[in-house]
Order: C-alpha cells, then sequence, then structure tokens
C-alpha cells in the first residue's frame, strides 16, 4: 500500500509549510505561496499533494488508478472527499482525487499519524516552494502514439464509465488510458448526419477529431487546439463499426 501523509503546520510570511511523509525516511515540507481563496490551511495542503504526486513524482510510477494508495490528511479533505461538507469552493481543487486516484482510501490524520511527520525544527530536510497555481498541473494530459498529447476531460471519464462492462469499470482509468495510447486506434469519418450533429454540439467540426477502433464500438471525441496541437478529449460515445 502506498501511503502519503500530509498536514499544514503553519502560516509563515506569505506562505504556507505543509509537512509530508510517506515512510520512515521519506518525508520533507512543501511551501506553499500566493494562496488567496478560503480555507487556506486546507488549499495549501491540497495544492503539496497534488505537487508531490504529479510534479514530484514521490512514487516513482505513473497514477492510472487509486487502488493500492492512501493519502493520511486533515479531516475536512476526508469530508470532500466523502461529500460531506458545504464548502463546496474546495470540491474542484479534489477533483484528481476522483479522476486519477479513483477508488483511494482517504483518511484523517490522527496524532499517531502525526508521530511520522517532520516537525519545523527539522532543518535538514528538503523545503519545496511552489506558488498555488503551480500544483494545478496537467496531471491531465497524456502521451499517445497516434493521437498525441492529449487532455482527459472529468465528463468524458465520467462517459466513458457509463459505457463500459462490469468487468472493466473496475479501473475505469487504467482502461481508457490503454485504449487512447494503442498504436492501432484511427481517426473515424463520420457520416454527414451524425457530422452535423457533432457541429451543433460543439458549435464547429474544423478542429473536431473522432477516434476509434476498428473494431470496437467505442468512440473518442477529441478537440484540437491549432494553437499548440494540443487535444482535449471532451466525451466518449458508442457507435457500431458498421455504421461509420
Amino acid at each position: 500500500m502506498m501511503k502519503l501523509f500530509t498536514k499544514t503546520l503553519c502560516h509563515q510570511d506569505d506562505s504556507y509549510i505543509v509537512a509530508w511523509s510517506k515512510g520512515l525516511k521519506n518525508k520533507g515540507f512543501v511551501s506553499v505561496e500566493g494562496i488567496t481563496s478560503k480555507d487556506p490551511e486546507v488549499v495549501a495542503e491540497i495544492s503539496a499533494i497534488k505537487y508531490l504526486l504529479f510534479n514530484e513524482n514521490i512514487f516513482n510510477r505513473e497514477i492510472t488508478t487509486g487502488k493500492g494508495f492512501q493519502l493520511i490528511c486533515d479531516p475536512l479533505i476526508h469530508k470532500i472527499h466523502n461529500g460531506k461538507t458545504s464548502r463546496k469552493h474546495l470540491e474542484h481543487s479534489l477533483f484528481f482525487l476522483n479522476h486519477n486516484f479513483d477508488g483511494c482510501l482517504v483518511t484523517k490524520m490522527t496524532r499517531n499519524h502525526e508521530e511520522l511527520l517532520p516537525q519545523l525544527d527539522d532543518e535538514d530536510l528538503p523545503v519545496i516552494t511552489i506558488k498555488d497555481s503551480e500544483s494545478i498541473q496537467d496531471n491531465d494530459i497524456i502521451e499517445t502514439p497516434a493521437i498525441g498529447r492529449i487532455r482527459i476531460t472529468s465528463h468524458a471519464l465520467e462517459q466513458y464509465k457509463q459505457r463500459l462492462h462490469s468487468g472493466e469499470a473496475e479501473r475505469p482509468r487504467r482502461s481508457l488510458l490503454k485504449r487512447l495510447r494503442h498504436p492501432e486506434i484511427r481517426q473515424k469519418i463520420l457520416p454527414d448526419k451524425v457530422e452535423k450533429q457533432k457541429f451543433r454540439k460543439y458549435g464547429t467540426m474544423e478542429n473536431t477529431e473522432i477516434w476509434g477502433h476498428d473494431s470496437s464500438q467505442m468512440h473518442f471525441v477529441v478537440v484540437r487546439d491549432p494553437s499548440d496541437q494540443l487535444g482535449t478529449l471532451v466525451t466518449v460515445y458508442k457507435r457500431h463499426p458498421d455504421y461509420q
């Protein structure tokens, strides 16, 4: 089980200091600057968590599922994750736990857990300084051999989940990445009727691409940004291959 322990320790000058640990030896601090939102202590902790997982990649692996991962953190983060708080302004910040870490275990920090965290007088430990916006990393952007760089939206992942067979639904993000990274996925040419329908929905077909496998009903709608060629997976639908 991969475990990450985090806690905001204090407000120091214009920063919030977050202590973290993933075991007895691997620990340190993240100094989060530039927080202007409500509940800054929790926002700092969430920012530090995202930075450690995606920018620092402290577990040295690509995250495709939350199974086997436990986050021990502020009780408010636990409440937000379980949908038991009225602080709706924080829900979006924690979206990555349901997106990249679907199925993870979120546990409240206790005094026993705190013994694993470094203290402010541990001067030999590394301190990572980040701006709050830096933690909102492109952790939803992936590289694929055929489609190129694409960003996965929450809507597309939800649409994909709904269209999976029961066995595949246990790890939907991993399943989706496997399909998108398959070298034999192909761009499809849509019938005029379907193209008109997509035009009404997205406003243009000029930068809209439909991708799929010849043997699968699953199709992926990608909107391409012409300025940097980054694609955004906006939705997923099923259509029988014989009706292309």
